[in-house]
């Protein structure tokens, strides 16, 4: 390499240019919120109050049916938007999360849509109390493959870690809680959730719906084909 660059110093700028483009590839796309380290919130607005009062203030509001009303509709994680630049117009732009920097750790979070320009998205379902690196991919003019650099957040260490799934109310994560050796359950493993089914009985149902092989068999899913 040193007799290549000594015989021919165009070479040099060469090497030069190739490094600078390779670069300004790696460095068009720039991300913008999330902030790096910060925490973000997923739970709704008065959901997150409730879950954050003492157990006694807890029960006073649960007690009052007009409050309680306002958190049965309150059962999903809230989303939250990701932003990032882009020096450059960029095609097939996608985000990805993950829970390591390499990114070989599903996040099993829920993308519910991203701007036509591509530099927006909408996510949610993140676990609670993580730290999810982010980053964003996509194309150049020229074909050439752009990505970000690696973000991070943090999420709110607040439960239970509700679950935003399509055509399905109230779904949560039975992971996060914490033990009696202070351990913690694991998350992402078994969820609860109301009735997966069009004929499934809701919470509120009754003994002739529990008991009639004819209403409670089970029915086509109400799961949605984004969940």
């Amino acid at each position: 390499m040193r007799k290549i660059l000594g015989k021919n110093p165009f070479s040099v700028l060469l090497l030069a240019l190739l490094a600078a483009g390779c670069c300004s590839t790696k460095k068009c796309i720039t991300l913008v919120e999330p902030a790096e380290q910060s925490v973000i919130v997923q739970h709704p607005k008065e959901m997150r109050e409730f879950l954050l009062l003492p157990d006694l203030k807890r029960k006073e509001y649960f007690n009052d049916k007009d409050k309680r009303a306002v958190l049965y509709g309150q059962h999903r994680s809230e989303a939250n938007e990701f932003r990032w630049n882009s020096d450059v117009e960029l095609a097939d732009c996608t985000v990805e999360f993950a829970m390591d920097r390499d990114f070989t750790i599903p996040a099993q979070e829920l993308i519910l849509g991203m701007d036509k320009a591509g530099q927006t998205a909408q996510a949610c379902n993140f676990m609670s109390g993580k730290t999810v690196y982010w980053r964003v991919k996509g194309k150049t003019a020229n074909g050439k493959k752009a990505v970000s650099p690696v973000g991070s957040f943090f999420t709110e260490d607040l439960l239970p870690r509700q679950i935003t799934l399509p055509g399905v109310d109230n779904v949560r994560d039975v992971g996060g809680w914490e033990t009696a050796d202070g351990r913690r359950m694991r998350q992402g493993l078994i969820f609860r959730s109301a009735g997966l089914n069009l004929d499934s009985p809701d919470w509120q149902w009754d003994e002739k719906k529990r008991i009639d092989p004819k209403k409670s068999r089970i029915g086509e899913t109400v799961i949605k084909q984004e969940g």
